[in-house]
């Protein structure tokens, strides 16, 4: 495959190529060993992909073998066997578990504070409506379509005879 000459100079000059030319020339190299390759070869990575299940799978399969690998084993049972207890995951800075919002809730309900309801988000603003004046019953109104306003028939003859007294001038001289 041929280098584009803009790729060739800036080569010859040893300038830096941007990033599409060098994309351009990966690709073209990759093209050039592909046509090294018998026919039937060529188009075999192109069966090479995942769907999207596969890749949910996949991850799924990932999380499940990280949780492991997070949790750890403490102290030993009656048995001999240690212990499993599961790390949970890390919640933002702040941010209460559902347990520990119940169990605060609870307190504050035997406390008598003001938490025993929970506080409720305020309403967003509302709409504004625009009331447009309605159409008296014996004006007809005409909703204009969008685009370029059509030509009236007069305009249209005015043309038309334009256009005709030039060829007649064409033809005379």
């Amino acid at each position: 495959c041929k280098m584009p000459k803009k790729i060739q100079k800036k080569i010859e000059k040893k300038q830096k190529l941007t990033k599409t030319e060098e994309q351009i020339m990966r690709g073209l190299r990759e093209i050039e060993a592909d046509m090294q390759l018998e026919k039937a070869d060529r188009a075999a990575w192109m069966m090479q992909f995942k769907e999207d299940y596969e890749l949910a799978e996949e991850e799924a399969v990932k999380e499940e073998m990280e949780s492991k690998l997070k949790s750890s084993y403490v102290g030993e049972e009656e048995d001999g066997e240690q212990q499993e207890i599961i790390i949970p995951k890390k919640r933002k800075p702040g941010r209460p578990t559902k347990e520990e919002a119940a169990a605060r809730a609870a307190a504050a309900a035997e406390a008598g504070t003001a938490m025993e309801k929970p506080i409720k988000r305020k309403p967003g603003r509302p709409k504004k409506v625009v009331e447009e004046p309605l159409p008296e019953e014996d004006s007809v109104v005409k909703k204009k379509k969008p685009g370029r306003p059509k030509k009236s028939e007069k305009e249209k003859a005015e043309r038309a005879a334009a256009k005709a007294a030039e060829k007649a001038a064409e033809k005379a001289a």
